[in-house]
Protein backbone atom coordinates (compact mmCIF):
# COMPACT_ATOMS: atom_id res chain seq x y z
CA UNK A 1 0.00 0.00 0.00
CA UNK A 2 1.45 3.36 -1.38
CA UNK A 3 1.23 6.59 1.58
CA UNK A 4 0.72 9.66 -0.17
CA UNK A 5 2.94 12.47 1.03
CA UNK A 6 0.23 14.84 3.14
CA UNK A 7 0.25 11.73 5.90
CA UNK A 8 4.28 10.96 5.64
CA UNK A 9 4.60 14.67 6.63
CA UNK A 10 2.05 14.37 9.42
CA UNK A 11 3.73 11.50 10.94
CA UNK A 12 7.26 13.21 10.36
CA UNK A 13 6.00 16.66 11.55
CA UNK A 14 4.57 14.81 14.70
CA UNK A 15 7.21 12.70 15.40
CA UNK A 16 9.60 15.49 15.70
CA UNK A 17 6.83 17.54 17.73
CA UNK A 18 7.43 14.75 20.26
CA UNK A 19 10.76 14.66 19.91
CA UNK A 20 11.82 18.28 20.36
CA UNK A 21 8.91 18.57 23.02
CA UNK A 22 10.66 15.34 25.42
CA UNK A 23 13.96 16.91 24.63
CA UNK A 24 13.52 20.16 25.63
CA UNK A 25 11.76 18.62 29.18
CA UNK A 26 14.78 16.68 29.84
CA UNK A 27 17.17 19.83 29.01
CA UNK A 28 14.92 21.80 31.44
CA UNK A 29 13.72 20.17 33.92
CA UNK A 30 12.99 23.11 36.50
CA UNK A 31 11.00 25.16 34.46
CA UNK A 32 9.41 21.85 33.13
CA UNK A 33 8.30 21.61 37.00
CA UNK A 34 7.92 24.59 37.86
CA UNK A 35 5.64 24.96 34.68
CA UNK A 36 3.48 22.18 35.18
CA UNK A 37 2.65 23.30 39.29
CA UNK A 38 1.34 26.61 37.98
CA UNK A 39 -0.58 24.73 35.46
CA UNK A 40 -2.06 22.40 38.13
CA UNK A 41 -2.46 25.21 40.89
CA UNK A 42 -4.09 27.26 37.89
CA UNK A 43 -6.56 24.18 36.89
CA UNK A 44 -6.99 23.62 40.94
CA UNK A 45 -7.68 27.26 41.75
CA UNK A 46 -9.90 28.21 38.53
CA UNK A 47 -11.18 25.23 36.66
CA UNK A 48 -12.11 22.75 39.33
CA UNK A 49 -14.37 25.37 41.25
CA UNK A 50 -16.20 26.30 38.08
CA UNK A 51 -17.09 23.16 37.24
CA UNK A 52 -17.53 21.21 40.37
CA UNK A 53 -21.39 22.41 40.57
CA UNK A 54 -21.94 21.46 37.13
CA UNK A 55 -20.70 18.05 38.02
CA UNK A 56 -22.56 17.52 40.84
CA UNK A 57 -26.05 18.93 39.77
CA UNK A 58 -25.82 16.90 36.44
CA UNK A 59 -25.15 13.36 38.42
CA UNK A 60 -28.54 14.72 40.89
CA UNK A 61 -30.46 15.25 38.05
CA UNK A 62 -29.45 11.79 36.30
CA UNK A 63 -29.45 9.50 38.98
CA UNK A 64 -32.93 11.49 40.30
CA UNK A 65 -34.21 10.62 36.73
CA UNK A 66 -34.82 14.26 35.48
CA UNK A 67 -32.77 13.77 32.22
CA UNK A 68 -34.70 10.63 31.17
CA UNK A 69 -37.90 12.25 31.85
CA UNK A 70 -36.80 15.75 29.47
CA UNK A 71 -35.57 12.77 26.93
CA UNK A 72 -38.73 11.48 27.17
CA UNK A 73 -40.73 14.47 27.03
CA UNK A 74 -38.90 15.98 24.07
CA UNK A 75 -38.45 12.59 22.03
CA UNK A 76 -41.27 13.46 19.54
CA UNK A 77 -39.15 17.10 18.38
Amino acid sequence: MKRNWGTKLKTVLLASTVTLFAFSLICYPKQSLEASIRGLNMWWEVVFPSLLPFFIISELLISFGVVSFLGVLLEPL
